[in-house]
């Protein structure tokens, strides 16, 4: 297993442990059936994409790689990764509390609708994560988990 969710030291908490994976993963796969399915061919923007060799920064592939685009599924995934690298590690849990900045309230569709100054838990973070694609969530993750977006 890539990763492990601490839940409790309860005997059953490997299966609920268990579940809640298996719960995750069904709803990581619907977010991307919704994704792709959510707007007709004709209204989806041309395709971007930039990849880059993280050893020396050299571009590796461009392609609309300066046109404006709002952060998408993908990276949402990515974040949630990130949390449950750091749950897995005990640097949080599903209760810590997540700070709500201006620049993460501030961030465009789609949004929770989170306002500056307010918190959010873990735990309803991957669930807005998941369902909504929340930038004003993914924002405050990343802010909280590694200093800024």
């Amino acid at each position: 297993m890539l990763l492990s969710i601490p839940v409790s030291h309860h005997p059953t908490s490997r299966h609920h442990q268990a579940r809640w994976l298996d719960l995750l993963a069904a709803l990581l796969a619907g977010l991307f059936v919704a994704v792709l399915v959510a707007q007709p061919a004709a209204a989806r923007q041309p395709l971007a994409a930039l990849a880059i060799d993280a050893r020396n920064g050299k571009i590796l592939y461009a392609r609309n790689a300066d046109a404006r685009r709002y952060p998408a599924s993908l990276t949402k995934i990515m974040t949630l990764y990130l949390v449950f690298e750091d749950l897995n590690a005990g640097k949080i849990n599903l209760n810590t509390r997540l700070h709500v900045s201006h620049y993460a309230a501030a961030r465009p569709p789609s949004k929770l609708g989170l306002r500056a100054g307010n918190s959010i838990r873990v735990k309803d973070a991957i669930g807005a994560l998941i369902t909504k694609s929340a930038n004003d969530v993914a924002t405050a993750v990343a802010e909280n988990l590694a200093g800024r977006e």
